[in-house]
C-alpha cells in the first residue's frame, strides 16, 4: 500500500510541476496562443492538451501493464507527462476563475447601469 505524501513532499511535487511547467513554456512559448489562432477558448485549448497528456498516461500504463515495455519517447517520462497534467489543472482554474470575475463584473456593469436609467 502506498504511503500517503507528507506535505512537505506535497510542495515539493507541485514545485516540481511549477518548474517543468516554466521550463516548457520557455521552449515552446505561448501554446494558448494557438488555441485562440483555431477560434477555440484558453479553456478549451488547456482541456484539450489534459486530454491529450491523460490518453498518453493510459496508453503508456496500459502498455506497461501489458508488457509491452516503455515509452518511445525517453525524454518525457510518465511521471513528467502527470506533472504537465497537474500544471494545466491549475491553469484551467485560473481561466475559470477569470471567466467568473468576467461574468461578475459584466454583472455589476449591467447593475450600475439599470441604476443609472432609474436614476434618470
Amino acid at each position: 500500500m502506498a504511503v500517503l505524501p507528507t506535505r512537505e513532499r506535497f510542495q515539493q511535487l507541485l514545485n516540481q510541476a511549477m518548474e517543468l511547467h516554466i521550463a516548457k513554456s520557455t521552449d515552446y512559448g505561448d501554446n494558448l496562443k494557438v488555441a485562440s489562432q483555431l477560434g477555440m477558448t484558453n479553456l478549451d485549448g488547456i482541456l484539450l492538451r489534459i486530454s491529450d497528456k491523460w490518453e498518453r498516461v493510459k496508453n503508456l500504463h496500459r502498455k506497461r501493464k501489458a508488457g509491452e515495455g516503455g515509452p518511445l519517447v525517453k525524454d518525457e517520462s510518465t511521471v513528467d507527462t502527470l506533472r504537465d497534467i497537474a500544471a494545466y489543472c491549475y491553469l484551467a482554474i485560473l481561466e475559470v476563475e477569470d471567466e467568473q470575475r468576467e461574468r461578475t463584473s459584466r454583472i455589476g456593469y449591467k447593475h450600475e447601469c439599470k441604476q443609472d436609467l432609474s436614476e434618470e
